[in-house]
């Protein structure tokens, strides 16, 4: 569709803000879909000075050229946790994205919102730090697993698939079986 109406389109995958910055703003595009929570608010501003469209994909945002596709996480966080429950799970652990990220903080408002639905209490040491990255949740787990003290969980709800993924390569590497040691869901 840009093609026949004249545009190319240009993929930029990268943790570095600045080359994003730079793409944006240096007359390169003339709109862009952004996955990217690494654009702060001020940098939206500039982009809407620039008179650039731009729409964001699950960031809650909203001016004359700027707009968002918003996923309902909350909803999605609490059905994977209820889907768990309703698995017989009482212990589920959540290997989160990155606090402050609407996505992410949806995600883990919906696991809550389950929990205390099933009159679970909310245990904060179930809550891993996976950033949304592969290599983050493997660490994360294998770290939870080697210094864990509480009662263990039998699930684990992970913010996103690459999460998952790690999670689960974490586990094997410590020799427990998915589904058979602990049950795994992830997102997207």
């Amino acid at each position: 569709e840009a093609e026949a109406l004249g545009y190319g389109i240009n993929v930029f995958i990268t943790t570095d803000k600045q080359i994003i910055i730079n793409s944006i703003m240096g007359n390169v595009v003339d709109g862009i879909i952004g996955f990217e929570d690494l654009i702060a608010e001020q940098d939206i501003e500039a982009i809407v000075h620039e008179e650039i469209s731009a729409v964001f994909i699950d960031r809650k945002t909203a001016r004359p050229t700027v707009g968002s596709v918003v996923f309902d996480s909350f909803e999605t966080g609490k059905k994977a946790t209820e889907y768990l429950l309703g698995q017989g799970h009482e212990r589920i652990a959540f290997v989160s994205g990155f606090n402050g990220v609407y996505d992410s903080d949806e995600r883990l408002a919906g696991y809550c919102a389950a929990l205390k639905e099933a009159a679970i209490p909310l245990d904060e040491s179930l809550i891993l730090d996976g950033k949304f990255e592969e290599e983050a949740a493997h660490r994360a787990i294998q770290q939870f697993v080697k210094e864990y003290q509480g009662i263990w969980p039998t699930a684990i709800l992970a913010g996103n698939d690459l999460s998952a993924i790690g999670v689960i390569k974490g586990l094997k590497e410590l020799n427990y079986q998915v589904p058979d040691d602990f049950s795994v869901v992830g997102f997207d």
